[in-house]
């Protein structure tokens, strides 16, 4: 857990306990207490790749193992951690959201079975920020009742800075 004191840790938590699914799938995201916003993005995309799969070199070009193509309106949210709290503080903080909404856990990946992470930074994402470490990346895809979607891509860099990757997507009905 770091630096941080575990009251400082447990009154974040608290916190969580008001998200419902109708905030975590409201027009904002949820931001981590105390985190850095390093992009925040609404936009209707023409194409959205979901990413059901690893990265993998296919026809010698890095891509997920397994895609779909969705349109619709895509929420995009970078973020960088404060300083001490990891990635497991993050991914706590946003199950604990997600068990009180109606999302279920599609796809998961941790560390190399999520493939390179220069690839999900540079390719998939297209945010430089998120090209960390490979073993210590996660990726899960979340699929709510209406058929909306939650991504959260996390990954420790070299440099120890946690990053968060939460995508929203909502297709087109």
């Amino acid at each position: 857990m770091g630096t941080v004191s575990v009251k400082t840790y447990f009154s974040f938590f608290l916190g969580v306990l008001f998200f419902s699914a109708s905030s975590v799938l409201a027009s904002e995201l949820p931001v981590f207490p105390a985190a850095k916003v390093l992009s925040h993005t609404e936009v209707e995309s023409n194409y959205y790749r979901l990413a059901l799969g690893p990265q993998k070199k296919i026809s010698n070009v890095w891509r997920a193992e397994t895609l779909q193509a969705h349109l619709g309106q895509l929420q995009r949210l970078t973020l960088e951690m404060p300083a001490g709290f990891g990635l497991e503080d993050g991914f706590a903080y946003y199950q604990q959201a997600l068990e009180l909404s109606s999302l279920e856990l599609i796809y998961t990946c941790v560390g190399r079975g999520c493939g390179s992470s220069n690839s999900w930074a540079n390719n998939h994402f297209l945010v430089k920020q998120l090209y960390g470490l490979d073993q210590t990346q996660q990726y899960r895809v979340y699929k709510s009742t209406a058929g909306d979607y939650l991504v959260l891509y996390a990954v420790r860099r070299g440099n120890k800075r946690n990053y968060f990757q939460i995508e929203r997507l909502l297709p087109s009905r």
